[in-house]
């Protein structure tokens, strides 16, 4: 899958319909406008793109909508960028904190307003639909990795009945709701509706669906719909976690490992 992947990288055009699709989801006669070349011409390499699982595709009457698919990427980044960077980027990042300067501490961030975003993520397991059902379902502690509550007991769980909760408990009664199931196929699709871990005013509406594409072999489709009172860097937040909880889920199926929990909204 590298090498799709790697070839889908190398052509200028499809890395700038990547980074156009970084900023929104586009359809794809937005993208035609965006390069001189024909209607054709965008679409082979939109193929291009899909094939190697960097965009998905919502389709609503005639129109079609490209999403980025960021979690190839990240794939990438792990296996062959993240270990050797590692060091240095971490220690970088250290120097650019100690030298900055008493105005950028106390540069004011701008108030929070009301914004509404989309994410669509795909990822291959090599598992059957029912073991990723499972993992999604009754496994989700042993991968789910963000956490509200500061404690070492908080337990996720996620109850995969219409109406049932997704939820962290700490407690004494003590806890928080992530989601409620609205929509349940199982083993095919699973939707829920709620906060997310997000502060404020603001709903979020998430669906799984999975689909089996080969022998021991499964797809699976991430679409988050989210809207409220959050900054505009909201939406790569949770492009980014996602990618981290599917990593982890990857590894839950893979060997068995068990993500180290974080405070949801820390690194």
């Amino acid at each position: 899958m590298d090498d799709v992947v790697f070839r889908a990288l190398s052509d200028p055009t499809r890395r700038r319909i990547l980074d156009l699709l970084r900023e929104r989801p586009r359809t794809t006669g937005e993208l035609t406008e965006q390069f001189e070349q024909s209607r054709f011409g965008v679409m082979k390499h939109l193929g291009v793109l899909e094939e190697a699982q960097l965009i998905t595709v919502r389709r609503e009457g005639r129109r079609r909508f490209n999403h980025l698919n960021a979690v190839p990427l990240r794939e990438i980044y792990e296996r062959w960028l993240g270990r050797y960077q590692e060091f240095w980027s971490t220690s970088l990042l250290r120097l650019r904190d100690s030298l900055g300067s008493a105005a950028e501490q106390h540069t004011e961030h701008p108030m929070s307003s009301f914004h509404s975003f989309e994410i669509n993520q795909q990822i291959d397991f090599d598992a059957s639909p029912e073991a990723v059902w499972n993992a999604l379902t009754s496994d989700i502690h042993n991968w789910w990795a963000y956490r509200v509550g500061d404690t070492a007991d908080a337990k996720v769980s996620l109850d995969a009945r219409l109406d049932g909760v997704f939820e962290e408990r700490w407690g004494d009664g003590d806890g928080v709701i992530w989601g409620r199931v609205v929509d349940v196929r199982r083993g095919k699709r699973l939707r829920l509706k709620g906060s997310l871990g997000m502060s404020g005013a603001g709903s979020n509406d998430y669906m799984y669906e999975l689909e089996a594409i080969g022998d021991n072999k499964t797809r699976l489709t991430l679409t988050h719909h989210a809207i409220g009172y959050k900054d505009a860097e909201t939406a790569q937040n949770y492009e980014k976690g996602w990618q981290g909880l599917f990593a982890h889920l990857t590894a839950w199926l893979a060997d068995g490992t068990v993500a180290e929990p974080m405070l949801a909204g820390k690194e």
